[in-house]
């Protein structure tokens, strides 16, 4: 057995019956195993030192992955689906932090996000031309990427629910561009204008917000040598909400329209929370990214001739294509006049 059920309600879990503990916890010493036993066997030098990270070190792992894995089959439409936190190798990430190596910081799991920065640069772009923000469309998506990537965190979805904060980051609520603040931190529906977190550079700004959606989704603390910057981290409930679904009423009050609907319950069956809210969103990011034309790839030669046009020395794009894939004959003196201005450029 990876751990008791005495150890699983220990560790602060609680969604799992105890009827069916079993099943779950062996499923999710399997996950680990399977998924990550290579790696682990490249850390360590014996079968002993494997088996005590696999079965003593990485139970709280363990039962984390069991409490998401029952949540997955068994909590109602509107309370789960889609997970803040990649958490196939959570155990291995958290524990072996102190094994110095990077693979462990940042988990093993190398395919958090399914959209890419640039994607979402130009989604962005796209609906709002001239966002506030302190730095590039680019810049701040990259941010979002490395940030996540490092606690497991999907950054993708934190930047559709930045989105949905900043109204497209063109603000007038209670932020102010200048805070670097992209999810509300601190401003509560009570408080006046700017008076939420200041984070002194954009990278803050989403280090922090992915710190807190770490604390919603995990009962973790934060690896190894990572500072927390969160000043609202130790206020998480830690672990109440490892779904985006579930953020309604916990990150965002009340998390839905009352005028629409009696209650959170209702709303959550409509699927109509702050938390549906963000992964409408992110829908709609991924729609666009799929409508995006692939970009032709060029060839050797093509990049090779349209750089030298780019550069004044030839301007027969088609005829210094056919040379260089052989299928026409250079004319000698063609060549000396090409290589010359070549040179001038050079020299020049």
């Amino acid at each position: 057995m990876y751990a008791t059920y005495d150890e699983y309600t220990d560790f602060g879990y609680s969604f799992i019956p105890e009827s069916v503990f079993e099943r779950y916890i062996i499923k999710a010493g399997f996950t680990v195993e399977t998924q990550t036993l290579g790696r682990v066997t490249d850390e360590f030098l014996n079968d002993a030192e494997v088996d005590e990270v696999l079965i003593m070190r990485n139970k709280r792992g363990i039962c984390e992955i069991a409490e998401l894995v029952y949540l997955f089959d068994n909590v109602a439409v509107g309370e789960s689906g889609s997970p803040i936190k990649s958490f196939s190798n959570e155990g291995y990430s958290e524990q072996m932090t102190d094994r110095s190596s990077s693979d462990a910081r940042r988990g093993y799991n190398t395919k958090i996000n399914s959209l890419t920065a640039e994607q979402l640069a130009l989604f962005l772009i796209k609906n709002n031309p001239s966002p506030k923000i302190n730095c590039t469309a680019m810049e701040l998506t990259r941010m979002y990427i490395e940030e996540g990537n490092a606690l497991n965190i999907r950054g993708d979805i934190a930047f559709c629910q930045a989105i949905q904060e900043t109204g497209w980051f063109k603000y007038g609520g209670l932020v102010l561009p200048e805070q670097n603040n992209y999810c509300g931190l601190g401003a509560t529906n009570d408080s006046s204008v700017g008076k939420g977190v200041w984070f002194n550079t954009p990278r803050e700004g989403v280090r922090a917000q992915i710190q807190h959606l770490y604390a919603y989704a995990s009962n973790f603390p934060l690896p190894s040598g990572t500072a927390c910057i969160d000043p609202r981290f130790s206020l998480v409930t830690r672990g109440d909400s490892p779904f985006w679904e579930g953020l309604g009423g916990k990150w965002a009050w009340p998390g839905y329209d009352a005028a629409k609907y009696k209650d959170l319950a209702a709303a959550l069956a409509a699927k109509d929370t702050y938390g549906h809210y963000i992964l409408a969103i992110y829908a709609k990011a991924e729609a666009f990214a799929q409508s995006i034309p692939p970009q032709p790839v060029k060839t050797p030669e093509e990049i090779t001739v349209d750089n030298a046009i780019a550069d004044g020395i030839i301007g027969d794009r088609a005829h210094w294509l056919g040379v260089l894939n052989g299928t026409v004959a250079a004319v000698p003196e063609y060549v000396k006049i090409v290589l010359d201005r070549y040179h001038d450029k050079l020299k020049s």
